[in-house]
């Protein structure tokens, strides 16, 4: 599919910007029109909108000559390549367009001939700017494929020996690798892939396997003797247990898909140091070995063996949980209280017995803990000092307890999420309008620039503000503006013209016509009409 780049023109003469429109093949020659502007103070406002890729511009225009108007769009958008066309030949002119760095200066007259090879020959520097830019990204993206296998080979080392804290600063940095070195508690889980189907359905479960170890804030790697090792970490032992848990179900749960024969999730004891990895990858290779050569399926605790009869006992339960998860995380009514009902009515179906319905209780636990860190919500923001829900789920002893507590969780979840998100909206809102009472007066005040120091995207924000005032961004200054204008033109005696520029107008035409456009009258109508 031919791709276009867009071009729009900005001159004051009429006749200038329709034959532009209507005689110029602009998709014949790689370009798509769109639109026409008479001033820069108009295209500045559009191009806020949309950017293009191509501004054509006259230098002598009201309100904003094409030169002003050039000097904003490169600072703005860095990427636009402007065209000045001139009936000035001076040299001071050309000077200053090339100190902008504008792509080309054109002196009018000009036939229709000689800007369609103009086009031409930029049409041909943009395509070879969008080859190179290509080229750039195959590069980097070749680079970007061997250090997977570089940090992967670095990682597998940390379990025959490891070096020293500085040599291991070093190389976690070089290859982005968030393992922290103090302040944690670590966990290894180790499976054995040789035990699986070979082929490229193998090869897509460990990739997705990988993904999900990363997205939990773990990392992994396929180790040469056919182990896929993932190594986690976190401030506490509980909360420890209950990431790896999960991510130990997931495995399970995909690789007996593609099974020869049972498969086995080992998690390690507990480590203190990094410094440990050796001794315990050693230990929980050992353990992980013995039950595949016994035939023995399911999630191993090196610390207390899980074994295949506690794994099978949960295996009605697994989709169920899975639901629960998903309704939980993505913060769905419907799926969690469908999730709620199948989970109750599964334990009376399945007869489950004490010693079950306690290994229930513990799932459950996990899963609350994983997804509260996957919504980035402390314990302490749910539970009292000392609790938690493997707390709080061991002390349940009938299925009635079960589903309140299951449900008021998940309530509790919503709601914490739903009251943090309209907190940051109206806080945002608020730094908006505080920022444009603060910087109104300021001519280039833009929504660009008030983005970048609030750390957010311009659609992002353009759409708070709409939901929250109905207004845009434009909007809101424009009123600022003309708010603080008329104060002025009530409260003193100064001109129009020094007004204008106290409130953000250099120019006092342009001041005069928004002004007349909100308020109904001009500066000086509105004036006597006060007095």
């Amino acid at each position: 599919m031919k791709r276009f780049y867009t071009c729009a023109v900005v001159d004051d003469e009429p006749e200038i910007r329709e034959g532009m429109s209507n005689l110029v093949p602009w998709e014949d020659l790689g370009f798509r029109w769109v639109g026409a502007w008479d001033n820069g103070k108009e295209a500045l406002e559009m191009l806020e909108k949309e950017p293009v890729d191509v501004l054509i511009t006259d230098i002598n225009m009201p309100f904003m000559d094409g030169l002003a108007l050039s000097e904003q769009v490169l600072t703005r958008y860095p990427g636009t390549k402007i065209l000045i066309i001139s009936g000035y030949d001076e040299f001071e002119y050309a000077r200053r367009a090339l100190q902008l760095q504008v792509h080309d200066y054109i002196v009018k007259p000009i036939t229709l001939k000689e800007f369609k090879q103009t086009l031409e020959k930029l049409r041909d520097f943009l395509d070879a700017e969008r080859s190179q830019k290509e080229e750039y990204s195959k590069l980097r993206q070749q680079l970007a494929e061997s250090l997977p296998l570089l940090k992967e080979r670095y990682l597998a080392q940390l379990f025959t020996a490891v070096p020293d804290l500085q040599e291991l600063q070093e190389r976690f940095h070089y290859f982005s690798i968030s393992l922290p070195l103090q302040g944690m508690v670590y966990l290894l889980l180790m499976i054995d892939t040789c035990s699986v189907l070979q082929g490229e359905t193998l090869d897509l479960t460990i990739l997705s396997l990988r993904n999900e170890i990363t997205l939990r804030g773990g990392e992994s790697l396929l180790h040469d003797e056919g182990y896929l090792v993932g190594i986690f970490w976190e401030e506490t032992v509980n909360t420890l247990y209950g990431k790896a848990f999960s991510i130990a179900e997931i495995c399970l749960q995909r690789f007996q898909e593609h099974a020869l024969g049972p498969i086995v999730v080992c998690l390690s004891e507990v480590i203190r140091t990094i410094h440990q990895f050796p001794d315990q990858y050693r230990i929980t290779r050992r353990i992980l070995q013995s039950h595949v050569l016994r035939g023995e399926g399911g999630i191993v605790l090196v610390r207390n063996e899980i074994s295949q009869e506690n794994t099978q006992t949960l295996e009605p339960f697994r989709q169920t949980l899975d639901l629960l998860e998903r309704g939980l995380t993505l913060i769905q009514p419907v799926l969690i209280s469908k999730a709620i009902d199948e989970l109750v009515s599964k334990v009376v179906l399945y007869e489950l017995s004490p010693h079950g319905f306690h290994l229930l209780l513990e799932r459950l636990a996990a899963l609350v803990v994983v997804v509260l860190e996957e919504l980035n919500i402390p314990l302490s923001e749910l539970f009292p000092p000392g609790a938690g829900p493997f707390e709080d789920l061991r002390s349940i002893r009938t299925l009635d307890t079960l589903r309140n507590w299951l449900s008021a969780m998940a309530e509790s979840i919503q709601a914490l999420i739903t009251r943090r998100q309209e907190k940051l909206a109206i806080q945002k809102v608020r730094e908006t309008l505080g920022y444009i009472e603060r910087f109104y007066m300021q001519e280039d005040l833009s929504i660009r620039r008030l983005c970048e120091e609030l750390y957010i995207s311009p659609s992002y924000l353009s759409a708070l503000l709409k939901t929250h005032t109905g207004k845009t961004f434009v909007e809101l200054l424009t009123e600022t503006r003309i708010q603080k204008a008329c104060e002025l033109l009530r409260s003193s005696d100064k001109k129009t013209a020094e007004i204008a520029r106290l409130v953000g107008y250099q120019d006092p035409h342009y001041f005069g016509l928004i002004f007349k456009k909100l308020i109904g009258k001009t500066p000086g109508e509105y004036r006597k009409n006060y007095e």
